[in-house]
């Protein structure tokens, strides 16, 4: 795979569970306790302080990020690649298609 690339459901959800990634959901703070992936930790794009949330974390480890459609974690993934991250897959089509190819969506 490359180092930051944006993927259906499946394949999102074949490499997560190879490499032991990181899951960043960019949703907002609402969306979020409407339903996570499992294992997902929220850093809302639109927070003032989110670059500042991004450079706290490790760069070095691979990172799977996902939004509502997926506007936001493309535009999440590029910002991470400009910051340093060496690895970060994001899901094309976001918690919408995750949904729609029938995995689950746990309940805050």
């Amino acid at each position: 795979m490359n180092a930051f690339e944006s993927v259906n459901a499946q394949t999102w959800k074949n490499a997560l569970e190879q490499e032991s990634g990181l899951i960043l959901d960019v949703r907002t703070n609402m969306e979020f306790e409407e339903g996570l992936i499992e294992g997902a930790v929220n850093m809302d794009i639109f927070s003032e302080d989110f670059m500042d949330q991004l450079h706290g974390l490790d760069k070095l480890k691979p990172w799977f990020v996902y939004c509502r459609s997926g506007v936001r974690s493309k535009r999440a993934m590029w910002l991470m690649q400009e910051i340093g991250f060496v690895r970060v897959c994001e899901l094309d089509g976001g918690i919408l298609e995750w949904m729609s190819a029938g995995y689950e969506v746990l309940p805050m």
